[in-house]
């Protein structure tokens, strides 16, 4: 996700001296990011109990729209697999403001009630019954979060569209908003004939009536509730193909950009199939080849969102120039970390943001080479991140999440080596393709592709530090023997990790990697002739500061 609205940039400047004190603030340079205070909702432990209890299959979602009027019409039929005896109540999350007209099973009017946007619809089920519960409601969503559901006009013309993450999606259709409940899931639509809709699934049924369109369209492919997406508006739409790896798919690339913006996004976004064959070839095969990708502008100024298989683009994020081209990256590389992975919880947001942010980084690398990479994660060093990575305790979608998550990967790059670090992003996503992991099974995966255990870097970089090393070091000679003196002189925990000297001399130039893991060492080698350079880290994989060397 990209976030990056103007209005909130307008407020965020108001508040600076208050986000430079919190260290929540994220410079706004390279017009790359705009990440805003975001938590996960703190739901009753009682509500997650019952909400345990059953197993949400399918959910069949139907909308109508009064885009004058602004007010949604919806129609939600959620598919339960009941997996406790002593369920009498169900709990979904949906918001007050929305009027339900009824809740049914079997034709049966059931009896709920509404607390806290909860409804509480009352009814006893018996284990492994499979129950269809029908929801007939209408409304004016309320916006939330980074949007959730809005009626807007851009370019002269109607969007409608919905942004849920993270726990966003009960402000317009009732769901059990759990990131970990993946279920499949159905949308029909009836919309003006002026209209486009950019949605999830493949298209089943259209036909056009009377000035209206009614569309069927159904997914195969397992979702959690905070990436459904509508987005409604007046698009040029065009398309592309991405061959599969094993050259047997030929997949459509769709693409939905506002009229005025048509020339410019066919431009910036031409290389999307470039991408898939990229990190298909990377990460393994993209994971929903039979539906397709696509992206869509929308609302949102600056902003983007991952949808499955319908990334959500905002229209200042097209340029005609390819500026933000990792935008395109960033939120492809999601349908593979975050769409087909799934976070086992919010805590582990930086399964998705930190791989996604270093995703683009591999695109850089890739397009660019090693020293773009480089660059690419110099800029993205904030010099501080509060809190640790895992469960970031100010903000999901901070500089933490995505910069410090990036860097994590790069570490772990360069403390596995590439053949096995891709290995190990490789078996992750076949693993746990089209289910949840949490970072505890990401760490399995490196450590049996690693052949040790990582837990020294997990604790330091994911669980517990929240710094970084400072390193001072000296180099004394005694002829061809050199001694390197090495100090980390942060004041937190000593960051155990293998550190790479490069010493430059008017004979040579050799790399020396010793494993650092006390916050004073003493390395030793053999060098031949004058030094004249010694560089910590010359690859650049650690994320440190280097106070004080000398030779």
């Amino acid at each position: 996700t990209y976030q990056m609205n103007k209005i909130k940039f307008l407020i965020a400047l108001s508040l600076l001296p208050l986000l430079v004190i919190s260290c929540t603030y994220i410079p706004f340079f390279n017009n790359i990011k705009n990440q805003f205070i975001q938590n996960e909702r703190s739901d009753d432990s009682l509500i997650i109990k019952e909400q345990n209890k059953f197993d949400v299959l399918e959910n069949k979602l139907k909308f109508r729209f009064d885009i004058p009027q602004k007010v949604l019409f919806g129609d939600v039929t959620t598919v339960l697999k009941i997996l406790s005896d002593s369920l009498d109540k169900v709990y979904l999350n949906f918001y007050e403001n929305l009027d339900i007209h009824f809740v049914k099973y079997k034709n049966e009017n059931l009896k709920y009630d509404r607390e806290n946007n909860y409804l509480i619809i009352e009814k006893k089920f018996n284990r492994n019954d499979t129950v269809h519960i029908q929801i007939n409601y209408s409304g004016t969503p309320e916006a939330e979060g980074f949007s959730s559901f809005e009626f807007t006009t851009i370019d002269g013309a109607t969007n409608v569209y919905s942004l849920s993450e993270p726990n966003y999606a009960p402000t317009w259709w009732p769901c059990k908003d759990r990131i970990e409940d993946k279920f499949l899931v159905s949308i029909e639509t009836e919309y003006p004939d002026s209209l486009m809709l950019a949605t999830q699934g493949k298209l089943l049924e259209r036909t056009e009536e009377n000035g209206l369109i009614k569309e069927k369209r159904k997914s195969q492919y397992p979702i959690s509730t905070y990436l459904v997406s509508i987005n409604l508006g007046k698009f040029s739409n065009w398309s592309d193909i991405y061959t599969t790896q094993d050259s047997l798919l030929s997949m459509p690339v769709s693409y939905y950009a506002f009229p005025s913006y048509l020339q410019d996004a066919k431009f910036d976004w031409e290389r999307t199939p470039e991408m898939l064959n990229f990190y298909s070839s990377l990460f393994g095969e993209y994971p929903f080849v039979n539906e397709g990708y696509g992206m869509a502008m929308f609302g949102w100024s600056n902003g983007a969102m991952e949808h499955q298989t319908i990334s959500s683009m905002g229209y200042n994020t097209v340029t005609g120039n390819k500026a933000y081209e990792k935008i395109v990256a960033h939120e492809l590389a999601h349908q593979w970390f975050g769409d087909a992975v799934t976070p086992a919880s919010w805590k582990d947001i930086w399964l998705n943001e930190g791989f996604a942010t270093y995703s683009e980084g591999l695109w850089i690398e890739y397009d660019k080479g090693k020293d773009a990479l480089n660059r690419f994660m110099d800029r993205s060093d904030n010099g501080y991140y509060y809190g640790t990575l895992y469960n970031p305790p100010v903000n999901l979608f901070g500089p933490v999440s995505y910069n410090k998550g990036g860097w994590c990967l790069h570490m772990l790059r360069g403390v596995m080596g590439d053949s096995v670090f891709f290995k190990t992003l490789r078996e992750y996503y076949i693993t746990h393709k089209f289910g949840t992991a949490s970072t505890f099974d990401f760490q399995f995966v490196c450590e049996k592709n690693y052949g040790e255990y990582l837990d020294w870097f997990f604790d330091e970089w994911v669980f517990k530090g929240t710094g970084r090393p400072e390193y001072e070091f000296v180099l004394t000679r005694d002829g061809t023997d050199f001694k390197i003196n090495l100090k980390q002189v942060q004041e937190d925990m000593v960051y155990t990790m293998p550190v790479t000297f490069e010493i430059v001399t008017d004979i040579e130039t050799k790399k020396f990697t010793f494993f650092n893991d006390k916050k004073e060492q003493d390395f030793t080698g053999e060098i031949q002739g004058k030094v004249k350079k010694v560089i910590l880290d010359p690859d650049n994989f650690i994320l440190k500061k280097i106070k004080k060397s000398s030779f």
